[in-house]
């Protein structure tokens, strides 16, 4: 008989989170590796295979949330995931500053 306590809930969710993240990207990417010949018309999959642990943690989410209310923790949780914390300068820095600065130091 297994008991779910607090302590061991969290656990679950980030196991879930781990094997959702995996499958879903190399399930997009597996084209790239089985057919490495026709890999250059497929280059747009490890793009979208990025996304793997994004699509992950919405639906660990919604596997995770007390029953009838999937729908309203995957909203809370990307309110909560796509909420600014800090000032917009810093996000411009690190988006536009260090691409750009590293691009100038291997000119």
């Amino acid at each position: 008989m297994s008991v779910t306590t607090p302590s061991n809930r969290p656990l679950k969710g980030v196991i879930w989170f781990y094997v959702l993240a995996y499958a879903l990207s190399w399930a997009i990417w597996s084209p790239l590796v089985l057919f490495p010949e026709q890999s250059e018309g497929l280059r747009f999959l490890v793009i979208l295979g990025a996304f793997g642990p994004l699509l992950a943690a919405a639906i660990a989410a919604w596997i995770e949330a007390p029953t009838g209310e999937g729908w309203d923790s995957c909203k809370a949780w990307l309110k909560s995931a796509f909420q600014p914390r800090i000032h917009v300068g810093w996000y411009l820095l690190g988006s536009l500053g260090l691409p750009l600065g590293t691009a100038a130091l291997h000119v």
